[in-house]
């Protein structure tokens, strides 16, 4: 058992470690009230929020703040152009941070009485006057959506500085709380006559091009389907979409799937849906797992949606593989077996200048299909970042319990596939009754599952 008042107690030495983070040896505390704004290019307006802000954080222990204050900084901030809102950020998370000195004070006192009602005035000193404040921002009505608008605003920047870091970890923190699974639920949407609809969903699409808002229309109108997920306080904004298509025949590349004729064609006895674009809405959401959600909310309801399936399929490009070929050709501590003749050719292929040039030699070589197919495989299924797939498609599906199924060839023959992959594309598989399984393996003992095809091209 560890004694709470032993000098060299667990508890003791952590606390020792972080007082001498607060206050290095040797150097003073730095008070908040010495943070100089004079260095900054800060105009009226910003004058004027920040003055609002100080004014709102006055009573640092009251339980509340007034409404009509964090309404004024809300519409304040928003008011701000793109480079007085950077510096917003800059002041929020400066001039309203940790008292230092007061709770480098707090914990010599705690550990030199052992007080255990210090520990309350320390763990409120460790939290940020600014974080305290977009907490209440959140309770208001308007608060998601700034909070959202806000953490969009900051990933915007091409480089921000490293004071931001803390303030995109607390935002991401708040809005993984706010878009928990509870308060999310899927949607089919319909397009007929929502012409700003189809736009939104051209403009989004991450993965994917359809070329023209008619052409998507003409699909969703047949036999394709968008489905949205959205947030109880968001009812009219999508969030992210996912698009399927309905038929009888799995093709090979994605230029079928886009067929209008088929499209178009009657529903009947289609027993294949294939996912073929996932794709964020609202900027500011990233990294929060909510592609994730949608897929796993659209596999626990296929059979409401489409009834019995005989598959359940993605088709999905691969970004990167390109890359990691041509860096293949430069590592002389590469792994991956090759002929000094395959090596020749790639180098060759590279040369190459015209997409049009290369996807003609591509389409009548074997020796390329074989090579870059099975260089595919590797890639897919041996290398890694950490424990997870490098690819960040693969892992996606893989994370959410797909298995690889095939390699289509040529499957995206048009850039930017043939930019990002030599037109390859992967064909991932979702089995309805394993799924759930396929994604624990995947997650907790990283195994990627493949189908008796894939194996065949495992060198």
């Amino acid at each position: 058992m560890i004694e709470p008042h032993n000098k060299q107690s667990l508890f003791r030495r952590a606390f020792g470690l972080l007082l001498g983070r607060i206050r290095p040896s040797g150097k003073p505390a730095r008070s908040p009230d010495s943070r100089d704004l004079t260095t900054l290019n800060i105009n009226d307006a910003l004058a004027s929020q920040i003055n609002l802000i100080e004014k709102s954080l006055a009573n640092r222990h009251a339980a509340s703040i007034d409404q009509k204050q964090l309404k004024s900084i809300i519409e304040g901030y928003l008011d701000l152009g793109q480079s007085d809102q950077r510096l917003w950020m800059q002041v929020l998370v400066s001039q309203f941070d940790i008292d230092e000195e007061t709770l480098h004070d707090r914990m010599l006192e705690y550990l030199s009485t052992h007080r255990r009602d210090l520990l309350k005035q320390i763990r409120r000193l460790m939290r940020s006057p600014w974080e305290k404040l977009l907490q209440h921002i959140q309770q208001t009505p308007a608060g998601l959506e700034f909070l959202i608008r806000l953490r969009s605003g900051l990933l915007s920047f091409d480089n921000h500085p490293d004071d931001l870091d803390n303030l995109e970890s607390v935002l991401h923190e708040l809005l993984a709380q706010e878009f928990h699974p509870k308060s999310l639920s899927i949607r089919e949407l319909g397009v007929s006559g929502q012409p700003d609809l189809i736009e939104m969903l051209v403009d989004y699409q991450a993965l994917h091009q359809t070329h023209t808002s008619q052409q998507l229309q003409n699909r969703l109108e047949g036999n394709h389907h968008c489905f949205a997920l959205f947030h109880s306080d968001l009812i009219d904004t999508p969030l992210v979409f996912v698009l399927v298509a309905r038929v009888s025949e799995i093709p090979d590349n994605i230029h079928d799937l886009y067929d209008d004729h088929l499209s178009a064609t009657e529903s009947e006895g289609k027993d294949n849906a294939i996912i073929y674009s996932i794709s964020n809405v609202a900027s500011g959401l990233e990294d929060l797992g909510l592609e994730s959600l949608l897929v796993d909310r659209l596999l626990s309801n296929l059979d409401s949606y489409f009834g019995e399936l005989e598959n359940c399929l993605a088709l999905a490009p691969l970004p990167g593989f390109r890359d990691y070929v041509k860096a293949l050709l430069s590592s002389p501590e590469s792994t991956v077996k090759m002929t000094r003749e395959e090596v020749d050719e790639l180098n060759e292929l590279f040369k190459i200048g015209s997409r049009e040039s290369e996807h003609e030699i591509l389409e009548s070589s074997k020796l390329f299909q074989h090579l870059l197919t099975r260089l595919c495989v590797g890639y897919l299924i041996n290398e890694k970042n950490g424990h997870k797939a490098m690819n960040t498609i693969a892992d996606f599906h893989l994370s959410n319990g797909a298995t690889i199924d095939r390699i289509h060839w040529l499957g995206d023959h048009l850039n930017p596939g043939m930019h990002q992959s030599f037109g390859i594309m992967v064909r991932y598989q979702y089995k309805i009754r394993e799924y759930e399984e396929n994604r624990l393996r995947y997650l907790s003992d990283h195994e990627i599952r493949y189908s008796a095809g894939i194996r065949e091209l495992i060198q």
